[in-house]
């Protein structure tokens, strides 16, 4: 069921759909450095990265993944 519905001519009308997108970096205990390697390794050696991906529109949740925080740094 639609949560957001725009009125016929308005600017939200033309969307079929606001995707949000985000993530997150979470600091592990050092001892899950071997299983769960983060990309900071001298300041937190074992992290994970949850990213969500969701539906403004439906108010649904689309995507959600946890890989380890091996990222490109962007978010730090």
């Amino acid at each position: 069921m639609p949560i957001l519905a725009g009125i016929p001519g308005d600017k939200l009308a033309q969307f079929r759909d606001i995707l949000i997108h985000d993530g997150c970096s979470f600091a592990l205990k050092d001892a899950l450095a071997k299983q769960w390697p983060g990309r900071l390794t001298t300041v937190t050696p074992a992290a994970v990265e949850l990213h969500v991906t969701m539906s403004a529109l439906s108010d649904q949740l689309l995507v959600v993944t946890l890989a380890p925080g091996q990222g490109d740094g962007a978010d730090v």
